[in-house]
């Protein structure tokens, strides 16, 4: 979604697909990436279908989920040695440690490589680089 679109207005050298399964979310990126004229693929599908058929270098994703939940998804990625961008909000040190007691994270290096407070948001957002 729209963590793509960013990515690819600020590197035009990359190849930029954006996900969305609701209808009208897809929609409206699609709109975006039109207007603005930007080279970029919207799928309109579950990001769990495109990783099945399609490769990528790198994925972001953000407001999709828990990490226990979606770190499986990423598993055709890792094997190709593709990285995960995930942008987390204030709970993201609970849902880390509770992907390590599943095991979802097991053999996978994660780190948080910025974060921010949000304005009327208790709690620190992150992003977290997976491999």
């Amino acid at each position: 979604g729209v963590p793509g679109l960013i990515v690819a207005i600020l590197r035009p050298d990359l190849t930029v697909a954006v996900c969305d399964s609701v209808g009208k979310k897809a929609s409206a990126l699609q709109d975006i990436v039109s207007s603005l004229g930007l080279p970029v693929q919207v799928l309109g599908q579950r990001v769990q279908d495109v990783l099945q058929r399609q490769r990528f270098q790198l994925v972001t994703a953000r407001a999709v989920g828990a990490i226990d939940r979606l770190l499986p998804w990423f598993q055709p990625l890792w094997l190709a040695g593709a990285e995960v961008l995930l942008i987390k909000g204030p709970r993201w040190q609970e849902e880390l440690a509770e992907a390590q007691r599943s095991g979802t994270a097991k053999g996978r290096r994660i780190e948080r490589i910025a974060s921010w407070h949000t304005p009327g948001r208790d709690g620190e957002s992150v992003l977290l680089r997976i491999r």
